[in-house]
Parts: structure tokens; C-alpha cells; sequence
């Protein structure tokens, strides 16, 4: 008999977000393999952007939610703003409250998710284990903790449930520290592993990174839904960035000096270029912005958009911008937003704060998607100015569709091959 899936989730759609599109992509998947696919997610979803997606072969329950998202919502006067700005994350006091809000026992208490959702998630996982008598699987993600921790809960209640923790991301930023008492969080991260039958993560540099928790993490990768790039008709060349920018991590100033120069020394004609970004941080990229009179006039600047625009976006932009950053204890950051680029089809300048990435060059040469530069190297400047210069030039030329990505190479990387990986190491462990 085919195996249950119980899939507990905080994030997940019609919340609009890169990790509720994995765990979409990831459950419905499942559900060729499953007698059945629930899944717990918040009540919370009502607050958050939407970006519905089609659930008719899930059964998708949502559960009560007190946290620090709720009372935020039932405070502020704009119940749709449950994300804090770069800017805003530097006072003091708020600085205070989300390193505080990752650190246990306040994590399980109000932090994302809370205490309130994990005994919900227990209580229905209850009924879940005797609903029948066949194979019992147990999903949770990362972030948020509230996922793992009520994985963990329900596995010592219900040992024979197979348990598998999904993390997006790892427990505690050295460089971005975002708990307190890092040692003991990181404890408690070893024995949520411990218990686990399974745990994997998103890419080779996040999987090194978990060595140091005492547990092999399998990689599967985030997916890719290919569309069909259309820059090559527009009448702007167009430079886009749609994401969050992290303070003292990533930074789109040497990219703004290059195109500034640029335009100073008429090797592009201002008339004809356009950089646009869409997100959460944009007074913070119009403060880089300002430091350059040029850039200010080309720049049009949005808040967070609908999904599926930002999607449209992407594929009108001749070149998609990712900002990254690593260091000798992390690499290999394959953020969501590059997956989405990648399936936009057009070239992405991937601009990494820090050293050599071999994985992500690997996945570069491989797919003939654009170029990596470091903010470590000296040629930086010169290597983003011939970048943009070329492609510019290819688009003037009405050749620009020699710069898409070759669609066949993206099929490796497709949600549908990422997720059979996945089901494979699941019924390993059945």
C-alpha cells in the first residue's frame, strides 16, 4: 500500500513566498506517491501576499496561530505588512526582539509559528497516525523552527512515523547572528537531527555547513519552471533586481558605480537603460541610488510585488541581478531567486560578497546562464562593465536571443526531477 504524507508547513500557498513554493512543489509532487498528502499550515496566510497555486490534490488544513505575526497583524493598521524592511531592522530595540524571537524557549513560545501552532500540528498529527495502518510520513521544513520542533514532539509521541526535516537554510548565521546563546541553540539543533530519519538541504555548501551539527544532509536542489524569456522585443535595456538586500552581506553599490560610469563616459546612452527593483528594501535601494546622481534618474522602484508579475519581469529583463555573498565557513548559497531567474531564460550577473563559489560557478558554466564576479577580486569592476557592454550591444544588434539560456539544460534542474530525487531518498528509508 501506498504510503500517508502529513506535510507540516508553515509557509505554504496561497502564502507568496520562495519557501512556499518549494514546499508546494515538493508536496504535490508527493502526491503520485501518497495515498494522501495533508498539510498543516497557519491560519496566518490570510495576512500574507497571496500567490495561489492549485491544491485539488492536497487536503490542506490550517491551524489556529498566536505568534509574533499575529500580534503584528491584530496591532498594526495595515494588517498586510508582516515583513521588516533592512532599515527598520537596524533600531535597536527591534534588533533586539528578532534575535530574540529565534532564541529558544522564546522561539517556541512566539516566534514564528509558536506554541500555540506546534500543539495544533500535534494534535492533529494525532489523528493522522490512527487513521490507518500504513506507512506514516512526516515532512517538516526550515525555516520556521515551529516546523521542526513539532516534528520532533511528534516523533517521540509517534516513533513510528518517519520523519524527515527539509531545511532551506541553516540554524544560526555566524556572519548575520540571529539568536542569542548560539551555543545552546546550536545544541538543541544537533538533537532536533538526532532524532530525525532523514534531513536534507538545498545545495553542497549549506550540506558542509550541517557536518558541523553531527548529519549528513542529502542535497536536493530548489526546481526550476522554465518560461519563455521576451527581452529581446523591448524597447529599454533593462537591468532587474527583485529580492531583499541584507545589511553587511550584500550590496548593489559596485554595481551602480559600473553602470554609472558607464553612462558618464557615454558608453551607454541613458535614454536606453533602465535598472528596476521590486521588494520589501526599497528605501534601502534608493539610498545606494542616491550616492549617484545618474542612477537615480534610470532607476524606477517598487515595493513587493504579485508574483506572477515579478515572474513577468524577470523574463522582460535582459540581464537579472543576484546579489549573494559566502565566506570560507559557508558557500554554495543557491538562493531560490536564482532558480527563478534561471527560469526567466535571460542572463544573470551574479554578483557574490566573498571568495571563490565553485559551486555555483559549476552551475553557471553548466547552464550557459551569465557570469559570477566577487567583490574580492580586483577585475570586478571591468568584469561587470564588459558584461553589461556585451549583452547591450547583442540586443542592439537584434541578436539578443543568442543570450537565453538554453532551455534544454535546464531539465536537470526542473521541479519534476528535483522532486523525484527527493522521493527517492524517502522510500529508502520506508
Amino acid at each position: 500500500m501506498k504510503p500517508h504524507l502529513l506535510y507540516i508547513s508553515y509557509y505554504f500557498p496561497p502564502i507568496h513566498s520562495v519557501a512556499s513554493l518549494r514546499n508546494y512543489h515538493l508536496a504535490h509532487h508527493m502526491s503520485e506517491h501518497c495515498q494522501e498528502v495533508r498539510i498543516l499550515t497557519t491560519a496566518n496566510q490570510k495576512f500574507f501576499p497571496q500567490a495561489p497555486k492549485d491544491l485539488s490534490k492536497l487536503r490542506v488544513y490550517t491551524l489556529p496561530t498566536c505568534d509574533y505575526r499575529t500580534l503584528r497583524a491584530w496591532f498594526h493598521r495595515d494588517k498586510s505588512v508582516l515583513h521588516f524592511d533592512e532599515y527598520s531592522k537596524k533600531n535597536i530595540l527591534l534588533k533586539f526582539l528578532i534575535k530574540l524571537n529565534e532564541t529558544w524557549p522564546v522561539s517556541f513560545l512566539m516566534g514564528e509559528g509558536g506554541a500555540v501552532f506546534i500543539l495544533s500540528a500535534l494534535w492533529q498529527w494525532r489523528y493522522f497516525f490512527l487513521s490507518s495502518e500504513d506507512q506514516k510520513i512526516v515532512i517538516t521544513p526550515f525555516r520556521p523552527a515551529a516546523n521542526v520542533i513539532a516534528g520532533y514532539l511528534g516523533k517521540c509521541l509517534f516513533p513510528k512515523s518517519l520523519w524527515i526535516i527539509s531545511m532551506h537554510d541553516i540554524p544560526f548565521n555566524h556572519r548575520r547572528p540571529n539568536s542569542y546563546l548560539p551555543d545552546l541553540q546550536k545544541a538543541l539543533w544537533r538533537c532536533l537531527f538526532k532524532k530525525a530519519d532523514l534531513v536534507t538541504t538545498l545545495s553542497e555548501g549549506l550540506a558542509t555547513e550541517f557536518q558541523k551539527y553531527g548529519v549528513n544532509t542529502p542535497v536536493i536542489r530548489n526546481g526550476i519552471v522554465p518560461r519563455t524569456p521576451v527581452s529581446e522585443d523591448e524597447e529599454i535595456f533593462t537591468m532587474t533586481f527583485t529580492g531583499s538586500l541584507y545589511d553587511t552581506l550584500i550590496s548593489p553599490e559596485v554595481f551602480m558605480a559600473v553602470i554609472e560610469d558607464l553612462l558618464f563616459n557615454k558608453k551607454l546612452p541613458e535614454d536606453k537603460i533602465r535598472i528596476r527593483y521590486a521588494g520589501k528594501d526599497s528605501a534601502t535601494w534608493l539610498r545606494y541610488a542616491d550616492k549617484f546622481p545618474v542612477i537615480r534618474k534610470i532607476c524606477r522602484v517598487y515595493s513587493l510585488l504579485p508574483h506572477d508579475k515579478a515572474l513577468d519581469w524577470q523574463t522582460r529583463s535582459h540581464i537579472n541581478l543576484l546579489l549573494t555573498w559566502n565566506d570560507s565557513h559557508v558557500k554554495g548559497i543557491l538562493t531560490g531567486k536564482l532558480f527563478e531567474y534561471l527560469g526567466a531564460g535571460n542572463p544573470v550577473l551574479a554578483i557574490v560578497n566573498g571568495t571563490r563559489d565553485i559551486e555555483l560557478e559549476n552551475l553557471f558554466s553548466h547552464l550557459s546562464c551569465g557570469t559570477v564576479v566577487y567583490t574580492s577580486s580586483e577585475q570586478i569592476k571591468d568584469q561587470i562593465q564588459n558584461f553589461i557592454l556585451d549583452k547591450y550591444h547583442l540586443w542592439q544588434s537584434g541578436r539578443y536571443s543568442e543570450s537565453y539560456i538554453p532551455r534544454d539544460t535546464l531539465i536537470p534542474y526542473s521541479w519534476e526531477t528535483q522532486s523525484e530525487l527527493f522521493w527517492q531518498l524517502i522510500s529508502r528509508k520506508i
